[in-house]
């Protein structure tokens, strides 16, 4: 009893009476008029103390001022200052790396015509212009890249972060606190900071709108007006739901002086809030005029001829001359008062808003929304019509729309998955606002400004005015600015609820007030906590019990046994009755401590403990949302939004460009179809070629062609031959299941009974919690996501090579053999041994060919390593030689000259990724030295011996036998000739040992003699015929030893045309064939005359598996198989078959 009879002592002494807040409310003291604000009330007082102190002093400059003095540091500054740099960072860092969706390049590249050419046509489906002129302004500051294009959105970011500093004299210094806190971590305002949409700046001119009409309701100086038609004009002109947030005010204004009117505080024509509500009205009218347009049939958007223009031109005007007329009606000098008392005219204090101030007022709007919609008189009539008339006409025909077509409960679902946090303290805050309007206790101004009572010790939110001050400039208006919070959130939820268009990022517009008001409620609840008393019956206990408490329950609810006897049910059951147990003793600990504390002081630390537990959850994700998942569409605000390809295939485009022709001068074609975003980009290739829906012959020979996916069937015909191709995602969208849902009969659940099910199936819970906590759908992978939108990249054959390091999938000829049916046996060999170790202290890297001797010695080629590793026959380490050699880039690319002053030359000996190895029956080593296009020859030692070749494409009128591009699989024919797979140039290539051009066959294509992709040669020993590995074509070709076209085995698997899925061939003493198939992880085992007769391995990294198996050999000796295991980085011996 004792215990609560001194919370009701401390009740009591922080309410105060309904008639002392009338009375405030109604205070018109010359003090109340004095005082603008805090800071103002400091300021006159140190004048005032200075002038007595130091009046015998001359006045000191700028330059000696102590900033001591000027910047006074307490821990609300400090506070203040790191939320700053806070908010900086969050919304700075790695501004540019997420790629821009499609809203976003529209935005920044009109932006960018602005800034270089001067154009800029209004567009309402673009929204207000005041982006475009922002952006431009600051691609001017800074130069263009997709950072710049977002350095506004940050910059608003951080003005509505510090803009709730304004409102300390309303929801008090720890309210404004919690508000930015709040709106620091929101995860819609912190991503849509970093996001080229007009949204973030609503919020932040919100901001400052509702600030200053609060300073006029206060004081009622004409200076709050000026700034509020400011900031509403640059609202009007960023986008059109600030019809909406106007709505929304101008409703409050009026009702707060109906309010007035009727409780007799004072009359309509003396209301502050009624000054406002008309002044916003008459100041948008004139934007009402499409309101016109729907009752007399008129489209609101025709206003390309002279008749839709007079139709618009008369609807405006009259808009124009009704808000005359009104303004006229209300601001014209006042009558006499009611019940014959005088208006506030004859108040001196109450200086009464003229017909002249008014039309100041319009002149200010109007200039503003004029030279933003006409682009500074660049476009004035169509900017006019557009801006004028086509904002609201446009916005309000979007909302029959309903693009997105999302459910009513949309944002509901949004504000659980992100925004909890402001709807958990706007519900507290709803129940607060309830009971003060009922009971009339708004709390003593003392109370709530600074936040301490006559037995709160030191809360230290003390705003440092007297008593009467602090009753005179805060508390009359509080009870309003508090009830407007209430208002406005209601009003986001019912309105942005009821609109037809519902998109992720008008998320932000409800997350605002509820921040606001969530950081007033938040501030009135630790204002009301007696830490002294926490410490006292140790309450401290709740903080660290109730998170406790609150996790067992969730393990509880999600732990309940379902019967049976499996291991998952029975580690459910074990874990269900060591969560009661605990939960249990937990709920003793909790009522043993709210017994020592009390009720209201147990309800006030469960508040706080479940802020903390939501702050920190909010924060978790808002960094997964903003700097991790920006671009995945796992992700519900991540909507309509370019995938991490978009910039994957523009790295690719660079690089192709660097190695081809330099810098970015490449020439790259592209269509309607990905033209949002990529104009934005191709504004870095001075030779794009956009040919919209329709290609052309000369798009079309453009070595890189991107294509969106309905133009596919357009394109495919001009590049099937020529190109080689990779699907890429362009745009994706979350999963939408939310929107309905059916059973088996075709009939939509209600959503009453999906819910229910959600959360008593405990598969449909446990794939909830995933989504909800870890963004994970179990059902859908991100690279078979069904929600997207795909382009294809095109990238010539000629230079697919060039780029060996992009993963780019060819697109096969047209005209290619049918598979024929395979029927083979799938066995399981397992490796003898694996060659994994350390040689020569170094670590095998992507091994792609292999050749063995003579006389047993195992020549691996060590691609990775640039180098060639030989073994000998039992495995043992002989010597390796070879280094990395990027031979066009000279000294600069690791290229040595091995004998400096001797005949030998730069580079010699060493290699870039070979990929093909041969020995002769004298042990001459030869080497494709791949993207160096040469070969060369080494001793047995590994010294080299001699070259021949260079990196070049060959013509069909130029048929260069020494032009190699990316040369890779070799063979030694009996005579001891050296054929080569100039897998580039499409042909086999026939040398003498010393390198004297014998004889080639090749060029592209699919008829015998013909190649697409040949990667390897070898030698059929019981016929002497060449066998080539046409990996494009599917198929071994069959070359007689003069190199005449015979016959071809089909391989169907080899369907893959990734450029590491280059599949190898060998053979064996008895003619059976060797081929190794890259993609499927397997090798092949066929028969002499060409039938494939089994296979073996899997994908893994056992020694019954492969990953990237390349290069194969046959030892001559014991007829063991050595495989190049490419991506284990090994190689695996198998017994002879």
């Amino acid at each position: 009893m004792a215990e609560g009879q001194g919370e009701t002592e401390v009740e009591a002494r922080n309410k105060v009476s309904e008639s002392e807040v009338e009375e405030s409310e109604t205070d018109t003291s010359p003090a109340r008029e004095q005082e603008e604000s805090v800071g103002e009330a400091l300021q006159d007082r140190a004048s005032d103390d200075s002038s007595q102190t130091e009046a015998v002093l001359p006045s000191a400059g700028i330059l000696d001022t102590d900033l001591l003095t000027v910047f006074r540091a307490n821990w609300e500054t400090v506070a203040w200052a790191v939320i700053l740099v806070a908010a900086v960072v969050s919304r700075f860092y790695e501004l540019g790396v997420r790629g821009m969706s499609h809203d976003e390049s529209l935005h920044a590249v009109y932006s960018l015509d602005l800034y270089r050419r001067g154009t800029y046509q209004h567009n309402p489906m673009m929204h207000g212009p005041f982006l475009f002129h922002a952006n431009a302004f600051i691609y001017f500051l800074f130069g263009v890249s997709d950072a710049t294009a977002r350095v506004m959105p940050a910059l608003a970011g951080v003005g509505s972060i510090m803009a709730a500093w304004l409102f300390r004299r309303w929801i008090g210094r720890t309210g404004a606190l919690l508000t930015a806190l709040i709106f620091l971590f929101s995860p819609s305002i912190l991503f849509h900071s970093r996001y080229i949409r007009n949204d973030i700046y609503i919020v932040f001119f919100s901001m400052m709108w509702i600030y200053f009409m609060f300073r006029y309701v206060e004081d009622r100086k004409t200076k709050w007006l000026y700034y509020t038609v400011t900031v509403m004009a640059l609202g009007f002109a960023a986008k059109e739901n600030q019809f909406m947030s106007g709505a929304i005010f101008g409703m409050f204004m009026v009702g707060a002086a109906l309010w007035r009117w009727w409780t007799g505080k004072e009359q309509l024509r003396d209301s502050s809030f009624a000054d406002i509500a008309v002044l916003l009205l008459t100041l948008v009218l004139p934007f009402a005029a499409p309101l016109g347009h729907l009752l007399l049939g008129w489209d609101a958007l025709a206003y390309s001829t002279g008749l839709d223009l007079a139709k618009s031109a008369f609807l405006v005007l009259l808009m124009t001359g009704l808000s005359a007329a009104i303004a006229y009606w209300w601001f014209s000098p006042a009558q006499s008062g009611e019940n014959g008392t005088e208006s506030r005219d004859s108040d001196p204090q109450k200086p009464r808003i003229t017909f002249g101030n008014w039309a100041t007022f319009m002149a200010l709007f109007w200039a503003i929304e004029i030279l933003l919609f006409t682009t500074f008189f660049t476009n004035p009539v169509d900017g006019l019509a557009s801006g004028v008339v086509g904002s609201l006409g446009y916005w309000l025909a979007q909302q029959a729309v309903k693009r997105g077509s999302q459910p009513w409960f949309y944002y509901i679902m949004q504000t659980l998955l992100y925004e909890f946090l402001p709807l958990f303290l706007s519900l507290g805050g709803l129940t607060l606002l309830v009971h003060r309007l009922r009971t009339g206790s708004w709390g003593g101004p003392v109370s709530e400004e600074t936040g301490s009572t006559g037995t709160e010790e030191g809360s230290g939110d003390d705003s440092a005015l007297s008593e009467s001050e602090s009753t005179q400039i805060s508390s009359s208006v509080r009870p309003y600015f508090v009830t407007f919070l209430a208002w406005w959130v209601v009003g986001a939820w019912l309105s942005y609820s009821y609109a037809g268009e519902k998109m992720p990022w008008l998320t932000t517009h409800m997350a605002q007030p509820m921040a606001i008001f969530g950081g007033w409620w938040g501030a009135q609840v630790l204002h009301r906590i007696d830490w002294r008393r926490i410490r006292e019956t140790q309450g401290w206990w709740l903080l660290a019990l109730l998170p406790a408490l609150l996790f067992t329950l969730a393990t509880l609810a999600g732990s309940i046994p379902t019967g049976g006897r499996d291991l998952d049910t029975v580690s459910r059951t074990v874990r269900f009755i060591f969560a009661l147990g605990l939960t249990g003793a937990l709920s003793y600990c909790v009522y043993f401590a709210y017994l020592r504390s009390g009720w209201r002081l147990t309800l006030r630390l469960t508040a706080v403990t479940a802020f903390a537990i939501l702050f920190l959850l909010t924060v978790r994700f808002s960094y997964l949302l903003t700097y991790v998942n920006y671009d995945m569409a796992t992700e519900y605000l991540v909507y309509a939004h370019a995938s991490p390809d978009v910039k994957r295939a523009l790295q690719e485009i660079e690089t192709i460009s660097e190695r081809t022709v330099g810098e970015r001068e490449i020439q790259v074609s592209y269509d309607d179809d990905v033209a949002w975003p990529m104009s934005w980009y191709m504004r870095f290739y001075p030779n794009n070629i956009f040919y919209g829906a329709n290609p052309t012959t000369e798009a079309m020979s453009a070595p890189v062609i991107l294509v969106g996916k309905k133009n596919y069937d357009k394109v495919e015909p001009y590049v099937a031959r020529d190109y080689v191709s990779r699907n890429y995602r362009l745009v994706w969208w979350p999963e939408e299941s939310y929107k309905s849902s059916f059973d088996e009969e075709g009939v939509e659940i209600p959503l009453l009974d999906r819910i229910r099910r959600g959360l008593t199936d405990q598969e449909r819970r446990s794939r909830l919690w995933q989504i909800f906590f870890f963004r994970n759908h179990s059902d859908q992978t991100l690279t078979e996501w069904p929600h997207r939108h795909d382009f294809r990249m095109y990238v010539h054959r000629d230079i697919a090579d060039i780029v060996w390091d992009l993963n780019v999938v060819p697109k096969a000829g047209g005209g290619q053999s049918q598979p024929q049916s395979f029927n083979y046996e799938e066995l399981d060999r397992r490796a003898r041994v694996a060659y994994n170790g350390l040689y020569d202290g170094v670590a095998l890297a992507n091994p792609r060919s292999i050749a063995i001797g003579a006389d047993g010695l195992r020549y691996i080629l060590d691609t990775g390593n640039n180098r060639v590793v030989v073994l000998n026959a039992d495995g043992s380490f002989r010597l390796a030689f070879g280094s990395t050699c990027l031979l066009a880039e000279g000294e600069s690319g690791g290229c040595i000259d091995p004998d400096g002053t001797g005949p030998l030359d730069l580079g010699d000996g060493q290699f870039r990724e070979p990929w093909g190895i041969a020995v002769d029956a004298g042990g001459t080593v030869f080497v494709a030295d791949t993207w160096n296009g040469r070969i060369q020859a080494f001793d047995s030692r590994g010294y080299f011996l001699r070259k021949w070749g260079a990196f070049s494409i060959v013509a069909e009128e130029d048929l260069e036998p020494y032009a190699l591009f990316g040369p890779r699989g070799l063979a030694v024919t009996p005579a001891g000739n050296l054929l080569v797979a100039d897998t580039g140039n499409k042909r086999i290539l026939e040398f003498s040992p010393r390198g004297e051009f014998i004889r080639q066959v090749g060029g592209g294509g699919i008829i015998l003699g013909h190649f697409e992709e040949p990667v390897d040669v070898a030698i059929h020993p019981p016929t002497g015929n060449v066998l080539v590995s046409d990996a494009w074509n599917r198929r071994i070709q069959v070359l007689s030893s003069e190199l005449v076209p015979l016959y071809e085995w089909l391989i169907p698997t080899w369907e893959s045309q990734n450029i590491w899925d280059k599949p190898y061939i060998a053979v064996a003493a008895d003619g059976t064939i060797y081929a190794t198939d890259p993609q499927f992880a397997q090798v092949y085992v066929i028969s002499s005359g060409g039938v494939v007769q089994s296979s073996f391995g899997k994908y893994g990294d056992d020694l019954n598996r492969f990953a990237k198996p390349t290069g194969i050999a046959v030892d001559p000796l014991t007829g063991e198989l050595l495989v190049a295991d490419a991506d284990n980085h090994r190689v695996l011996v198998f017994a002879g078959n």
